[in-house]
Parts: C-alpha cells; sequence; structure tokens
C-alpha cells in the first residue's frame, strides 16, 4: 500500500512536471468597465459587484495593449488563473476562443480561462481586446487575478502550474474520495457496529462535492444553486468529521454540533440564490470547517497530554487541521479577500488528503483489531482443545450414565415383572416440591393412563427435564413396562429421541422417569391444524432418521404413532423426536407374537409381556394379526406409512384399519398411491410410502432407505409457500 504523504508528493511532483514550459507573460491590470449604470476605469484585482447589483445582466471590459515586437504577429494566449464569471472575448474585432471553458459551464465559469488571440489580430503594434462578461453571481464581478497576455498558447508558467493544479487536484481528490469511501462503505454495510466507517463515509461523500464543484460537475445537477447544495454538504462533512474523530477517539461527539447544519438552513431561507449565497451561506460552510478543524486539534492536543496516542488517533484528528491550511487561500477567496496564491486553490487537495487520513486512521484502527484478533483466537484455540477435551470426558461420563440407567431399568423391570397388581401411593407434586433430593418441581405439565408428567429442573446444574410419576393402581407388567420405557431410549443416543437420564423409586415407594424436556406438542394435535406440506416432510425425514438410529441398536418400537412424536419448535424449522419406549422390544430377546387379546380400551391394543400385540390399531401392520409372527423393524414402517399418508393426505390410507380387517378374516385392499392423491408430491417419497403400506413385510423399505429418499426430496416451489393438505384438498 502506497503511504499517503509519498502518494501526495508524487502528485505534487506530476503537477509541477505538467506546468513547466510555459514563457513569460505580460500582465494587463487596467480596463475599462462599461455596464448598464457604470462606466469607469478599473485596475485590476477588483470586486465591483456592489456597484452592479444584484440582478444579472452583461458588462464589457475593454482596454488597447501595446504589443512588443515578440509578440506581434503571432497567435497569443490571454489567460485569468482565477475569475468566477462566464466571458468571452474579441481582439482586434476577431473571435478569441476560450479554449479551457468547460462543457459543464451554465451559469459560471470553473475559474481558468485560456483565451486564444489569433495571429491576423497581432500583426500591429497595438492590440484592441473587449471582453463581455455575463454577470449572473457574485463573484462574475470579482476580478482577483490579473489577466495575463502570453506568446505561449498554454499560456505563462503561473498559470500554467495554477490551472492544471487547481483542475488536476480536483479530479484526482474526487476519484480517490469516491473509490476510498465506496471501499469503507461497504464494510460499514457489512457490520452496522463500525459506526466510525459510517461517519468517514458520510464526511468523504459529502467533502467530495467541493472537487466536484471545482470541476463544474455540480452545475448540471442543481443549476445556478450548486454553490447553495456545495455549501450544504460542506457543512454536512465538517460535522460527519467531528463525530468520526468521536468515534475513532471513544467519545462520541455531542449531537450539538449539528446546529451549525440548522443554522445554514435557517439562513438559506433567506439568503438563497446565486448572489446572496455567497455573502451570507459561504461564511457559515467555512466556519463549520474551521469549527472541525479546531475541534480534532483540541482533541489532540487533549490526547498527546494523556500520552502518546495511538496512530489511528493521529491520523483521523489531523487531518481536518491540514485541510484548513490547504485551504486558506479557498477561504480568503470566498470571504472576498482576494486570491492569497493567484488562484491556486489547496481544499480540493486537502480533501483528499482527509480521505487518505482518515482511511489510513481506520485501517490502523483495523490492522490493531486483527492482532487483537489474532492474539484472542489463538486463546480461544487453546480453549476449544480443552473444551473438547472435556466434551470427550463428558460423552464418556453420558455413556455410562446410560448405561447404568439402561442396567438398572433392566433389573427393575424383570422384578416388576413378577409383582402381581398393586395399588401405588397417590403423590401429587406442586411447584416447589424435591423429588429424589435432586429435582425441583416446576410445574404439572399432563396426564397419561397411569402416569403423571411435570416439569422439573434438575438441581445440580439448572437443566429443564421431564419427570414421569406413576400413580394409581398398577399391575406388575404396567410397573415393568414403565422400567422398560427408561432401558430403550437408554440404548439409543440420537437427537430424534427423547432420551431418559434417570429412574428411581421416592421415599414413598412411586416409581419415576426423569426424561429430557420436549417444550412442544405431539404430533396428533398438529393433524388438526393442517400442516403445510413442506413441514410435514420435514418432520417425516426427522422421524426416519430417529428410526434408523433406534433399529440399528436392534429396537423395535412397536408403538409408533402421532401421540408419540413431540414436535417442538427449532430455530431451522420443527424438531420431532420419538417418544415412549415402553412396549418396545430388542430383537434378540424377542419372542414369538401370541394371539391377541381383547382391547380393554377402544382403539387401544392391550400391553402384556413381551411378544403380545400392543398398538393402536389405525397403525398396526396386519401380519400382528397371525399368531406367531416375528418382530421385525418392519412393523415400525408400516406405522411410519400411515402416519406419512396422514400428514400428506390429510386422512389415513385404509378407511378400515388392516389389522382390524385381518382379526376378522376379512380381505385386505391393496395400499392406495400416494401420487394418485398428491401428484406434486416427489416420486421417491411416494415410493417410499407407498411401499411401507405394502403386505409383504420383506418389501417394505428400511427406515434408512425412507430418510434417505426424503432428505433427496424434490419441492416444486418454495417450501415456505408450499400449500397445506386442507388447501389441496379444496
Amino acid at each position: 500500500m502506497v503511504h499517503p504523504l509519498r502518494l501526495l508528493l508524487l502528485v505534487l511532483a506530476a503537477l509541477a512536471l505538467l506546468a513547466c514550459g510555459g514563457e513569460a507573460g505580460m500582465p494587463i491590470a487596467t480596463w475599462t468597465l462599461d455596464a448598464d449604470s457604470v462606466h469607469r476605469e478599473l485596475s485590476l484585482p477588483a470586486h465591483f459587484d456592489q456597484e452592479l447589483g444584484d440582478h444579472e445582466q452583461q458588462y464589457v471590459l475593454r482596454t488597447r495593449v501595446e504589443l512588443p515586437p515578440s509578440m506581434q504577429g503571432r497567435r497569443l494566449a490571454l489567460t485569468i488563473a482565477y475569475f468566477g464569471g462566464l466571458a468571452s472575448l474579441k481582439a482586434g474585432g476577431l473571435e478569441a476562443p476560450d479554449v479551457d471553458a468547460s462543457e459543464f459551464e451554465r451559469f459560471r465559469s470553473n475559474g481558468q480561462h485560456r483565451f486564444l488571440v489569433p495571429a491576423e489580430a497581432t500583426h500591429g503594434g497595438s492590440l484592441d481586446l473587449q471582453m463581455t462578461v455575463a454577470h449572473r453571481w457574485t463573484q462574475s464581478a470579482w476580478f482577483d487575478t490579473v489577466p495575463v497576455l502570453s506568446p505561449a498558447e498554454r499560456g505563462d508558467a503561473a498559470y500554467a502550474f495554477v490551472s492544471t493544479f487547481d483542475q488536476g487536484s480536483a479530479a484526482a481528490a474526487l476519484s480517490m474520495i469516491l473509490l476510498v469511501a465506496a471501499a469503507y462503505g461497504i464494510v460499514y454495510l457489512s457490520d452496522r457496529r463500525r459506526s466510525a466507517y459510517g461517519w468517514f463515509v458520510l464526511a468523504s461523500f459529502s467533502g467530495s462535492s467541493y472537487a466536484a464543484w471545482t470541476l463544474g460537475l455540480m452545475q448540471p445537477l442543481f443549476g445556478a444553486h450548486d454553490l447553495a447544495a456545495v455549501g450544504f454538504l460542506v457543512t454536512v462533512s465538517a460535522v460527519s468529521a467531528i463525530h468520526f474523530t468521536g468515534r475513532v477517539i471513544g467519545r462520541p461527539a455531542s449531537p450539538r454540533w449539528w446546529g451549525m447544519l440548522g443554522l445554514w438552513l435557517v439562513v438559506a431561507v433567506f439568503a438563497h440564490g446565486p448572489f446572496r449565497s455567497t455573502r451570507w451561506l459561504s461564511p457559515i460552510a467555512i466556519s463549520s470547517m474551521v469549527a472541525a478543524g479546531s475541534y480534532c486539534t483540541w482533541v489532540l492536543v487533549t490526547e498527546v497530554r494523556k500520552g502518546r496516542p495511538p496512530l489511528s488517533t493521529v491520523l483521523a484528528v489531523i487531518a481536518w487541521p491540514v485541510v484548513c491550511v490547504l485551504a486558506l487561500d479557498d477561504f480568503a477567496s470566498w470571504l472576498s479577500l482576494g486570491e492569497l496564491y493567484r488562484g491556486a486553490r489547496g481544499a480540493s487537495l486537502g480533501t483528499m488528503i482527509v480521505s487518505l487520513l482518515q482511511a489510513g486512521a481506520l485501517s490502523a484502527q483495523l490492522l490493531q483489531s486483527l492482532r487483537v484478533s489474532d492474539s484472542l483466537n489463538a486463546a480461544l484455540a487453546g480453549r476449544v482443545e480443552a473444551l473438547e477435551r472435556t466434551n470427550a470426558e463428558v460423552r464418556k461420563l453420558n455413556d455410562e450414565l446410560r448405561h447404568q440407567v439402561g442396567n438398572r431399568s433392566r433389573e427393575l423391570a424383570e422384578t416388576l415383572a413378577k409383582v402381581g397388581s398393586v395399588r401405588l401411593p397417590v403423590l401429587a407434586l406442586h411447584p416447589g416440591d424435591t423429588v429424589g433430593d435432586r429435582y425441583k418441581v416446576l410445574g404439572f405439565v399432563g396426564s397419561g393412563g397411569m402416569a403423571w408428567v411435570y416439569e422439573v429442573e434438575r438441581k445440580s446444574d439448572g437443566k429443564r427435564l421431564a419427570l414421569k410419576l406413576l400413580h394409581g393402581k398398577s399391575s406388575g407388567e404396567a410397573l415393568s413396562r414403565f422400567a422398560r420405557e427408561a432401558r430403550m431410549a437408554s440404548e439409543v443416543d440420537h437427537p430424534g429421541i427423547v432420551g431418559v437420564v434417570d429412574i428411581d423409586i421416592t421415599r414413598e415407594g412411586v416409581l419415576y422417569l426423569v426424561m429430557e424436556y420436549v417444550d412442544g406438542k405431539s404430533l396428533e394435535s398438529y393433524l388438526d391444524g393442517d400442516p403445510t406440506i413442506a413441514w410435514s416432510l420435514q418432520v417425516l425425514r426427522q422421524i426416519a432418521e430417529a428410526l434408523e438410529a433406534v433399529h440399528a441398536r436392534g429396537i423395535v418400537h412397536r408403538d409408533l404413532k402421532p401421540a408419540n412424536i413431540l414436535i417442538e419448535d427449532g430455530l431451522d424449522g420443527p424438531v420431532a423426536k420419538i417418544a415412549d419406549f415402553g412396549v418396545s422390544t430388542l430383537l434378540e430377546e424377542a419372542t414369538r407374537t401370541s394371539q391377541p387379546e381383547a382391547d380393554k380400551e377402544p382403539g387401544e391394543g392391550r400391553v402384556t409381556r413381551a411378544g403380545t400385540v400392543m398398538g393402536t390399531p389405525v397403525y398396526m401392520a396386519p401380519e400382528l394379526a397371525v399368531r406367531g409372527q416375528p418382530v421385525h423393524p418392519s412393523i415400525d414402517m408400516y406405522a411410519f406409512g400411515v402416519m406419512a399418508h396422514e400428514l400428506l393426505v390429510g386422512r389415513p390410507p385404509f378407511r378400515d384399519p388392516l389389522y382390524v380387517r385381518r382379526v376378522h378374516g376379512r380381505s385386505l385392499p391393496p395400499p392406495p398411491s400416494l401420487v394418485v392423491a398428491r401428484p406434486r408430491i416427489d416420486r421417491g417419497v411416494a415410493a417410499i410410502v407407498d411401499r411401507c403400506l405394502l403386505l409383504d413385510l420383506r418389501a417394505r423399505p428400511s427406515a434408512k432407505e425412507a430418510a434417505e429418499a426424503l432428505r433427496n426430496a424434490h419441492l416444486e416451489a418454495d417450501p415456505s409457500s408450499m400449500p397445506s393438505v386442507r388447501a389441496i384438498q379444496s
């Protein structure tokens, strides 16, 4: 990266080289002024705007020049280093074009004039010059530099330098400021917390208006009001620079600084127009720049007194004092004090230096931040490594905990299965009660056929959990099922399974189970809420992935249904978890199924020892009605297919459950095609759901196949806009 000071020296050197080569000229200071109400001799430099008044008109300047022999018979150049009026020249009665006039000039000049006097007009010993000026704003009656007649077409050396410097520095400043401000603007938009970058961008963009004004670019945009526009933007730039400096040093500036802009707006109401703007609005804009420079100087002195300030602070606060020094000629000109440097204006160069210095301040801040970030990253890497070691130990402890829960629940299940019917004491818990000296009750969640569920807080770490507490009369088989739920859930470590963390007996002799707390509702409650197709596919995918983990551990759930699927809201949508492993079976322990027993409750199969038929008929595979049918994961896949059909179509696949039809010896209809009911469903998903409902259990897909198909499902529309089942039906 080029250092800002080196870049400045390169620019100045280039301007000096461009200015070299001009020949000495002859100043022409005496002219005769002819206007509507004025006729007198002028000795330039001079101001005569008060005599002309604040209204548009034309005036003429005339003079006769005695030409030295070296200028006779040659094409000459009449140059004006700085003059803000639109002018035309006749020399010896012939037109002398202004070759430095800009195409953007509308009502004022950009400052530099170079009239080429034809050789035909210089043959004699004298030359009559007549300059016609359009008086359209205050400074078109300010002649602060003396016209110079030069034998060189480029003008004399002083003019060549001034014109090259003013226009070159303005063009360089405008391009540099816009480039730097755009780069830092992108940084600010990507992170709005970097407020210093935002103030820098505002100060730079608004400050670049002066360079644009110098180049005449403001005239096509604002016309005769371009001076008012640039004065407003310069004031905005100064106030923004004050706030930028405050952000850099860590002491935000007072909002009262915007009062300068308010003063400018109040004065602008009464002093608008090209004639009054110079006298009233320019001093306010200059005052705002001086105020910004003074504030930054005060900040720098304060920081130096505290000690050696950071480089970013020095670069930020020194910028505006520098621009105020470089803009002294601009200040003097706008305050009607004349041209200190014969037309050379340093404000554009100053704004470029401001932009570079302030960009350097932000770069220094960024480098410091990167160094701090590297240090923090190194420290963070060490902590991450330590955390990974801790996590590895935690995983081992969790595995050991699940192993212990599994062993304890297995022993309890085996013991309780031998117990006859017992009546457990009714232990109603209330918020604030403690269970097992480890769990504090927070509130009641719900109840089932033989258990109450409470939300509890583990006292050791404050973690929210769910505690299931048995109550009322229970058989040994029911108690065994309760313990079996803990054993089966502890066998699987998967986010789609409601994990069990503890099983124990209270002091009163009541069995309880502590599980992961799911802050949500069952899938059954969502069936009445008309879920969208995209939501349903996401839930089904998660259920299939959880079943894949369950089956991989050699477990068959055997009671898969919407009531046993819990849904909570996650950051990326619904999170589905399988619960209630009370009737699940390890394949290696499974026995042959026995003859189905009569239902004790409408729609529910009776749960007894392992190998007995259990579940909800609509989700039970038809082969369960056949004596001696082995337990197989395809039982769960049939239930999965029924749930998928309910979610995606809005009704079960069969009017009468196949299990019931087979129990009564009735024929079984073929499964319906999901594609027929839902043509927009992904073909792979439809094929998997159809296969889940096949009568041949060997033809049903595995949970792994179902999960893969749902992961690869293609939605024809944006998932968030996929219609609901009820919308499709209507």
